[in-house]
């Protein structure tokens, strides 16, 4: 993979743009069928692909996150550089979009929940999202948690073992909650991220393959391994197609 000066990988930065264009178009399209009564230039885009846009998001942030985390040196250092990219940013577009509501289309400003969103635990609060669109960013944040966790208590070198074991949980949860029919407690999977952890350790998995484990034979058992285990979890876990 090629990466430019800073550090960034070339590859990731056109996946990454990709998959934002996906976003912003899926939404698009949805409120020009909303307010307009007709798709974009004649185009029907459905959400649905806004949605797997994201999922993209996830395995590339799982790829990138570990790549964070080998090169930081405490897990406070890796804490400062995602909460102070990630926060600042969330704050100005949630404070823009509760602004502009109130002036442009006269709604009632949601004090409380405005406050709860500030913390981006409101899905863990029990609070509601002031955008729908922010449940992807209570999602990252887990996963963020987790891995720190997991950096701290030493447990990257057997990172391997960690996401069978995510998986497995994930497949567990799946088939009990989804396919049995019988009821989890919802912090369980919202704290272990369970519906979209296939796609971080698809992620981790790839950084893993590309830049950790050498030789040729490594890297075509997991690409295998991505291909007939983690994709098919992946889909049976959030029931894509389903």
């Amino acid at each position: 993979m090629q990466t430019t000066p800073g550090g960034r990988f070339e590859e990731l930065d056109v996946l990454r743009g990709a998959a934002a264009l996906c976003v912003v178009l899926s939404h698009y399209a949805g409120h020009s069928m909303k307010f307009r009564g007709e798709a974009p230039f004649g185009v029907p885009l459905g959400t649905i692909y806004g949605f797997y846009a994201v999922l993209l998001f996830f395995m590339i942030s799982g790829f990138v996150i570990y790549f964070t985390l080998e090169r930081s040196a405490t897990w406070r250092d890796f804490a400062f550089s995602r909460l102070s990219r990630l926060y600042p940013t969330y704050w100005a577009a949630l404070t823009l979009m509760v602004v502009l509501e109130f002036v442009v289309f006269g709604k009632r400003v949601w004090l409380g929940g405005y406050v709860v969103n500030l913390t981006m635990l409101q899905e863990f609060l029990g609070w509601g999202n002031l955008d729908n669109v922010f449940w992807s960013l209570t999602v990252e944040l887990a996963f963020y948690v987790i891995m720190g966790l997991l950096f701290a208590a030493g447990l990257l070198p057997r990172i391997e073992a960690v996401g069978a074991i995510w998986l497995a949980l994930a497949c567990l949860w799946s088939w009990v909650e989804q396919y049995l029919g019988i009821p989890l407690p919802a912090m369980l999977s919202q704290v272990l991220i369970l519906r979209y952890a296939p796609f971080f350790v698809a992620g981790i998995t790839f950084y893993r393959t590309k830049n950790v484990i050498p030789g040729i034979l490594a890297h075509g058992v997991f690409d295998a391994i991505q291909l007939f285990v983690i994709v098919p979890i992946a889909v049976k876990v959030t029931g894509i197609g389903s």
